[in-house]
């Protein structure tokens, strides 16, 4: 099964706290997705900074 990849695994534990997977639980399923789009949102926001700050020394 893909939950037992140890990058899926490590990014389950990273955003849930935990590696069990409740497929059925909707609320799990709500709170995991925000958690995911959280997490993008935050790495983006890096990419962003680390670009205007790379930018800036350009000019």
């Amino acid at each position: 099964m893909m939950f037992s990849h140890p990058a899926i695994r490590s990014r389950l534990e990273k955003l849930m706290g935990s590696n069990l997977v409740s497929l059925t639980d909707r609320v799990y399923m709500q709170r995991l997705q925000e958690r995911i789009l959280e997490d993008y949102a935050e790495a983006m926001d890096k990419r962003i900074k680390v670009r205007e700050v790379s930018t800036y020394y350009l000019f």
